[in-house]
């Protein structure tokens, strides 16, 4: 329901609604910006101000007669498909992620060894190893 409707429907001013987005009263999560404008869905509306004060006329089977605004009413096995698209780019974006991180891993992994290796070679043996037995400790230096 885009923030005129929902000001018209609810008895609201637009600014009273922007200030409860702004503060989070109203999740951002529930909300779509569509050409440039703004859409709560009723939901959430209702959740914050109750029940709208000013409902548009019903026909005697209770049916609007006016066409419902674009997010109040959407069809459940579109919402379905959007849902289990956005868990599969969800799972996917997971997947990448602990790839990478096994990458970064084994490299460090390889990093570690490298550097074990050229701290061996680069260090010279210890005194003791160079001259053996007592003779050996008795002369060096």
């Amino acid at each position: 329901m885009s923030l005129g409707d929902a000001s018209k429907d609810f008895g609201i001013s637009k600014r009273t609604i922007e200030r409860r987005l702004a503060d989070g009263t109203i999740s951002k999560s529930q909300t779509e910006v569509r050409d440039g404008k703004r859409y709560i869905y009723l939901g959430e509306l209702i959740r914050v101000f109750g029940e709208p004060r000013n409902r548009p006329e019903t026909d005697k089977a209770g049916m609007r007669a006016t066409a419902p605004t674009a997010l109040e009413v959407t069809d459940g096995a579109d919402l379905i498909g959007e849902l289990r698209e956005r868990a599969e780019r969800a799972e996917r974006l997971a997947d990448s992620e602990r790839e990478r991180a096994n990458r970064y891993e084994q490299e460090r992994d390889e990093l570690r060894i490298k550097n074990d290796e050229l701290v061996t070679r680069l260090l010279p043996a210890p005194a003791s190893a160079k001259r053996g037995g007592w003779l050996g400790r008795l002369f060096v230096g």
